[in-house]
């Protein structure tokens, strides 16, 4: 292809119409390539850093600046994308399915299937986990949240399943990026530098809307709803984050 190039080029741009042939290549060696004895530019040099060493050294810097003031709570949640004006969550609730008494959730558990929307922003799938009628009287119910999605924790004998058979009500929701609602991967090498979900959170930093602000507003969504829920009612919702 190079030759064919190199006459096309002579021919047309040259006015030599004389299809020279390319003559052979001397490969360099691997040795006859570096540019150091080592090959690595960190182990070469005393004083090298890395990248990660180079940020580092800038965040202790602007620690220093900072000082031992802690930021107040309103510049945390302007930083952070946190929604100022924030709307009740409506639901669609699918019906109530018994879970199997073999899985550890306690006898008369159910699971059902849910979403919680607010207007524009992404919809939260999610799944409630209700205890059985007899089981203890426990009534302080869970947000459940895992980066690996709603289901993840939800395996037989789990934690969301012992959470339940102590009589704990549990709303495990996929906050957006994970989940139902995590975008599709990607490379397997970019997957095990940046994480599957590398785009999201630039492109929210694009908007100006950190991603860890959105997934806040996910989470609030749905403790606010399981505060208000008719089981749960006037209860305090802990939060559990995996």
């Amino acid at each position: 292809r190079r030759q064919a190039m190199m006459r096309f080029m002579r021919r047309w741009l040259l006015d030599k119409d004389d299809n020279p042939d390319e003559p052979p290549h001397k490969h360099s060696t691997d040795a006859e390539l570096q540019c150091t004895k080592s090959g690595q530019v960190l182990t070469e040099f005393d004083d090298a850093i890395n990248i990660f060493q180079v940020s580092q050294k800038r965040a202790e810097e602007l620690a220093k600046q900072r000082g031992q003031t802690a930021p107040s709570l309103e510049t945390i949640r302007a930083l952070s994308g946190v929604s100022v004006e924030f709307a009740d969550p409506e639901v669609a609730l699918l019906p109530a399915e018994p879970i199997d008494e073999s899985l550890g959730y306690g006898n008369g558990a159910t699971v059902q299937a849910l979403i919680l929307q607010r207007g524009k922003p992404l919809p939260v799938p999610a799944l409630l986990f209700t205890p059985g009628a007899k089981a203890p009287a426990n009534h302080s119910p869970v947000v459940y949240v895992s980066g690996e999605g709603k289901s993840a924790d939800a395996v037989a004998k789990g934690p969301i399943a012992k959470l339940v058979a102590a009589g704990r009500t549990v709303l495990a929701i996929d906050a957006r990026g994970w989940g139902e609602t995590s975008p599709a991967s990607g490379t397997a090498a970019k997957e095990a530098w940046f994480g599957g979900d590398i785009q999201l959170p630039l492109l929210s930093l694009h908007w100006n809307r950190p991603l860890v602000g959105q997934r806040a507003d996910d989470i609030r969504a749905a403790a606010r709803w399981l505060s208000s829920n008719k089981e749960t009612s006037g209860e305090s919702v802990e939060v559990i984050g995996v």
